[in-house]
C-alpha cells in the first residue's frame, strides 16, 4: 500500500488493515524515504518498505520476503534507517525504565499531574524523572521532551506499573 492517501493518514490505515485482518502482511510502496516515516510504518505493523522508483526485481524480492514472513527494507533507505535506529537505541538506552515510562506518557499527551496519578507517584517525582530524561536525550523542557518522544517512537501506549505511594 502507499501511505500517501490524500487527506487520510496512511500509517493509521496500516493499523486499521491489521486490526481487521491480523494475518495480513503490509508492504509499503511510497515516495517517502525518511527514517521517521519508515519507523512509523513499522511500528504500525508494516512488514516491508520499498521506495517508488525501485527496480522491479527489488519489488519482487520485497513481496517474496514479506510473503515468507520476513521484514524487508529497500537498500536505498536501509543505511539511514539503521543509523537512526542506533541513535534512538543509544538515546533510549541511557534512560531508566521509569524515565522511559514517564517520557512515553508525556509524549502521549499526558500532563505531569496525570502521569503521577497513573503511576502512583507525586508530580514532583514525575518532574524529577522528566528533568533527568531531558538531560540524557539533550533537549530542553517538557515541550522538547514530548516532541522528542513523539519523533523517536517513545510516545505510544504503555501499560504503567503502579507502585506504592512515595516510591519512584
Amino acid at each position: 500500500m502507499d501511505i500517501a492517501l490524500g487527506p487520510e493518514d496512511g500509517v493509521a490505515a496500516i493499523e486499521v488493515v491489521l486490526a481487521r485482518l491480523p494475518q495480513a502482511r503490509v508492504l509499503v510502496l511510497t515516495m517517502f524515504h525518511d527514517p521517521e516515516t519508515v519507523r512509523q510504518c513499522l511500528l504500525a505493523g508494516a512488514t516491508g518498505f520499498v521506495v517508488k522508483g525501485a527496480n522491479s526485481s527489488d519489488l519482487i524480492d520485497a513481496i517474496r520476503a514479506v510473503n515468507r514472513g520476513e521484514h524487508y527494507i529497500h537498500s536505498s533507505i536501509a543505511g539511514p534507517v539503521i543509523e537512526d535506529s542506533l541513535r534512538w537505541l543509544r538515546d533510549g538506552a541511557s534512560l531508566s525504565r521509569r524515565e522511559h515510562e514517564v517520557m512515553s506518557l508525556l509524549g502521549g499527551g499526558r500532563t505531569p499531574a496525570r502521569i503521577g496519578e497513573m503511576l502512583g507517584i507525586s508530580v514532583h517525582t514525575v518532574r524529577r524523572h522528566l528533568a533527568s530524561a531531558t538531560v540524557k536525550v539533550g533537549v530542553q523542557g517538557s515541550e522538547g521532551l514530548a516532541s522528542y518522544a513523539r519523533e523517536h517512537g517513545f510516545a505510544r501506549a504503555v501499560e504503567p506499573v503502579r507502585v506504592a505511594q512515595g516510591r519512584a
